[in-house]
């Protein structure tokens, strides 16, 4: 499971001054579209895996059905008259084989156990309630019921499930079932695999790794909803009941689970409920030293040196993963539980980044909670809109549970914030970028106040009933496309002034360690702020509305629309104030028609000032006048410009290729 940090990455990545920060900055920015290769690679493996999928659901038996459960189909590409969705072959496999616990189980293991606010979800019903009564003392099965009840909000059910958890004698998985039976399938087809890339491997060793690629389940759906169940909540006597059930529950599972995704969600039902790191300290050290030694090289790099032959031993008829892994640990003589003085090579890493991730998620928590408590309408508005922007950092226990930030009555009070400042613009934008109820007003607020800029059109395009049509014609007849990302900026560093970053957090999220000492705090904290304002701004931004409104064709307004979105595409390239919205622009001119010599222009500028500018933003002074340039103009693309002149490299070079003239060369 990556990083809750790494969100910032993905973020900053577009932004040369903060991609410079990043410890995982990358000297190009990430291309909008695939190159051709990465394409013909996408497209390959597509089409492999609808083969597959049709090879799979086309078979006679259940259990080779289900497994269409883990490929990788977008279901809007698949139904037709001969090709049903994957969710209906899955159920069909499952209501075939309601006395079989292995069709049952991948069933519910691929299931949804969230409730989503973008449409109906189907829940794992039927499968969930054959498979506890066919085991009904298995944790590993009883734990999809705990999910299943917490999605619904059924209390009742929630209880009667944990508790049914926490008596049970066994924590299996059939993890060892499924990977036969994905061996099976592709050994009969070995045309549907990717295979091993080594040329002597045999039909067999190829359908190993490829089962085991298609058959992880390294991470638990049901995880985060058994971290939120063993949180305790305000509720004394239900909470201390509960804890009871999650203490017995996670300790079977983290000791005797049969699989590594059974053992990691039982430790994590641990640490919700209270349990401190020494306190698991004998169960992760064990876990630890499983998994050190696993036979699966997607999770256990040393197995890559196994000789396949070997692997494939270690798996047939294993019943589990964890048994898989006793046959290697007894094949390279090693004993089953860790030996005095071992220590797992990535664990102090992992403790060092854990530590840092807490201490960041203390300090982001603590910096809303002073601009909760502001004076300055527009700093309240920024905190109270900003649990959800901020949630792959404050949320422990995933995106389907509330924030730990979260106050319940944040939305009312953004609201009256609204209700209150009818004429703040920036009050009317943070409100109409939330998720709040009073959106919509805010939205028509917005509009009034910021007629002339195409992006508070934008806004409205992701409505159920927008013209869209209309819509676009108002942003292409606007004046600017203005996402107010110096607006933002004002009231973080307002406020990170009052609460300086420690250069530790700072590095723990933004700064590779060979960096920290060229940073004072002062430009440490400007470096923070402007990236809060950036993913406020691009969390809130509609760009993905305004491409999908550019792509559709066929209407009896297309002529219109391409018009419409060429002047978009324009001003976005030319007036926008950061360079993800320039690129985005740059985008959609491509799509609906070639780029003018002076969109290239443009295009090619600022592909070569965030190029030229990333080594030179890791030194303090330069990120200084940097920031004062944006300051100053309140424009990231400008402050760049600015940049690159006094660095001598405001134009690029004849022979320097941009990365979007390097992926049009190879096209050709």
């Amino acid at each position: 499971m990556r990083s809750k940090t790494a969100g910032l990455g993905i973020v900053l990545a577009f932004s040369a001054p903060l991609a410079a920060l990043s410890a995982s900055a990358r000297a190009e920015p990430p291309a909008s579209v695939p190159d051709k290769d990465t394409q013909s690679l996408i497209d390959t493996y597509r089409r492999g895996q609808l083969d597959l999928f049709d090879t799979l659901r086309n078979d006679a038996s259940p259990r080779r059905q289900v497994l269409a459960a883990r490929l990788y189909v977008d279901d809007e590409d698949v139904p037709t008259v001969l090709r049903p969705k994957r969710q209906d072959v899955v159920a069909n496999a499952a209501q075939l084989a309601r006395g079989d616990a292995v069709v049952q189980w991948i069933a519910a293991d691929s299931g949804n156990y969230y409730s989503s606010q973008c449409g109906p979800t189907r829940w794992p019903e039927a499968e969930v309630a054959a498979l506890v009564r066919l085991e009904p003392d298995n944790a590993g099965a009883l734990q999809y019921a705990v999910a299943l009840a917490h999605a619904k909000g059924g209390q009742a059910a929630l209880d009667e499930a944990l508790s049914r958890m926490a008596s049970a004698t066994r924590a299996d998985d059939h993890s060892g079932a499924e990977v036969a039976e994905w061996r099976k399938a592709l050994t009969a087809h070995p045309e549907a695999g990717f295979g091993d890339s080594r040329e002597d491997a045999s039909v067999e060793e190829r359908a190993l790794l490829d089962a085991l690629r298609h058959a992880d389940s390294s991470v638990a759906p049901t995880t985060n909803a058994l971290q939120s169940v063993c949180a305790p909540d305000g509720n004394v006597e239900q909470a201390w009941q509960r804890l009871g059930w999650c203490v017995e529950a996670g300790t079977l599972m983290a000791g005797k689970g049969t699989s590594f995704a059974l053992r990691e969600t039982g430790l994590k039902m641990l640490t919700a409920a209270g349990a401190t790191p020494s306190d698991l300290a004998e169960l992760q050290r064990q876990f630890d030293w499983l998994k050190a030694h696993a036979p699966n090289p997607l999770r256990n790099m040393t197995a890559f040196g196994d000789d396949l032959a070997d692997l494939v031993a270690d798996w047939r008829g294993a019943p589990n993963e964890i048994a898989a892994t006793e046959r290697r640990l007894e094949r390279l003589g090693q004993p089953m539980t860790p030996p005095a003085g071992w220590v797992d090579a990535d664990s102090e890493e992992k403790a060092t980044a854990s530590a840092a991730e807490n201490a960041w998620r203390d300090y982001v928590r603590a910096l809303l909670d002073d601009m909760r408590g502001s004076t300055d309408v527009r700093t309240q508005a920024l905190a109270l809109g900003s649990d959800k922007v901020f949630a792959f950092w404050l949320d422990t226990a995933g995106p389907a549970d509330a924030p730990a930030t979260k106050d319940a009555s944040a939305p009312d009070a953004l609201a009256a914030l609204a209700a209150a400042n009818p004429d703040d613009l920036l009050v009317q934008w943070v409100v109409a970028t939330s998720s709040s109820d009073a959106a919509g007003a805010a939205i028509a607020n917005v509009q009034r106040l910021d007629a002339d800029n195409a992006a508070a059109w934008g806004l409205s395009l992701s409505a159920a009933d927008a013209d869209t049509p209309a819509l676009l014609q108002r942003m292409a007849e606007a004046k600017r496309y203005d996402e107010h990302l110096a607006d933002l900026l004002a009231p973080w560093l307002a406020a990170v002034g009052k609460r300086p970053i420690p250069l530790e957090n700072l590095q723990a999220t933004l700064l590779p360690s060979s960096s920290v000492e060229n940073f004072s705090a002062d430009t440490a904290g400007k470096a923070a702020a402007l990236s809060f304002a950036m993913i406020h701004s691009t969390s809130a931004s509609h760009f993905a509305s305004v491409h999908t409104a550019c792509k559709q064709r066929g209407d009896a307004d297309d002529a219109r629309r391409r018009e419409a979105c060429l002047a978009i595409g324009r001003l976005m390239l030319n007036s926008s104030d950061t360079a993800i919205s320039a690129r985005i622009g740059s985008t959609i001119l491509r799509e609906v028609g070639p780029l003018a010599p002076g969109d290239q222009q443009r295009e090619r500028r600022i592909a070569w000032w965030q190029e030229t500018q990333l080594n030179a933003f890791t030194e303090g002074s330069n990120l200084d006048a940097y920031f004062d340039d944006f300051a100053s103009t309140g424009s990231e693309i400008e402050a760049l410009r600015l940049a690159a002149t006094r660095a001598g490299k405001a134009e690029p070079p004849a022979e320097w290729k941009s990365p979007s003239e390097k992926r049009a060369q190879k096209g050709k």
